[in-house]
């Protein structure tokens, strides 16, 4: 076992993105007042769990550093400095319940964009999973209660399954909202525009918390008792958290996209266009109509 090092970077770190959630969460609840009950009350379950996540971790931390060391010195035994505590556990509890909970609202996203229930239904099928597996570490966990256990074969397939679904869910829900995105281009300049943007932040989701998750499975199936790892997991319900109020706060700054503006935007300027051509018809008509008229008339 190297150290308690990884433990204290991913808890600052942490720290600096709950920061930010903060924030987030802040302007969401000021420009917002008027969103679906059912929206706010997700925003704020979500917040106020990866809060408490973060304070369990907090924690976690000041138990291996502080209270194991002292504990370990004064009895002798080193086996103290690896007892897991409770607040371990209940981390990571809370942070399969956030990542689900971001992961069912993005999905439901997909199923806005696309219109198709069976492939929302796959990226949820993958959600599921993930919450399963990680709720599935807490086994060995409780059983082993000490760090020793990230080194035993259950605990290994485990976590790296977990994180592989994970991150094939953060992929397929970002290609499956930036395709279903892709199809509504209607060759329009602004509502292009506003589709391009939606994309972007997409793929920067997807993309960002795949490249957590990838990080934590090459450094735990390479070092696994260097703890590296678990600074990634730190982080990784705070970037689902951002990513959630992040795609929610985008509606109050000027030009930014949402699903529903690049839909009404495309209905908009699909009318303005049939709008345009019928009275350009009706125009061409009218002086067919005239030349006609005066050809009669000189007759």
């Amino acid at each position: 076992m190297s150290s308690f090092g990884p433990f204290e970077i991913g808890s600052t770190l942490s720290s600096v993105l709950l920061g930010i959630s903060t924030l987030q969460a802040w302007n969401y609840f000021l420009n917002f007042p008027n969103d679906p009950i059912i929206i706010k009350s997700m925003v704020a379950v979500v917040y106020f769990t990866d809060v408490l996540q973060s304070a369990f971790f907090a924690h976690t931390v000041y138990w291996f550093t502080i209270i194991g060391t002292e504990d370990g010195l004064a009895s002798n035994d080193i086996h103290v400095l690896t007892t897991m505590p409770w607040t371990l556990e209940a981390s990571v509890a809370l942070f399969a319940f956030v990542n689900f909970t971001v992961q069912t609202y993005f999905c439901h996203q997909v199923n806005y964009i696309s219109r198709n229930i069976y492939i929302a239904l796959g990226c949820f099928f993958l959600a599921l999973v993930r919450l399963g597996l990680t709720l599935s570490i807490l086994g060995p966990m409780s059983s082993n209660n000490t760090l020793l256990v990230v080194d035993t074969p259950t605990f290994k397939w485990e976590i790296i399954s977990e994180l592989a679904v994970g991150t094939a869910a953060d992929v397929l829900i970002a290609m499956c909202m930036c395709i279903g995105l892709r199809g509504k281009r209607t060759g329009f300049s602004h509502s292009d525009r506003l589709v391009d943007r939606l994309v972007s932040f997409a793929l920067a989701t997807g993309v960002m918390t795949s490249v957590v998750s990838i990080v934590q499975v090459a450094t735990y199936a390479t070092m696994p008792t260097s703890f590296v790892w678990v600074a990634c997991f730190s982080l990784t319900s705070k970037l689902f958290t951002n990513s959630l109020l992040a795609s929610l706060n985008r509606r109050r700054s000027a030009g930014a996209a949402t699903p529903v503006s690049v839909d009404r935007t495309v209905r908009v300027e699909i009318q303005r266009h049939i709008e345009m051509t019928y009275m350009k018809d009706s125009s061409q008509s009218d002086v067919s109509g005239t030349i006609m008229t005066g050809s009669r008339d000189s007759c």
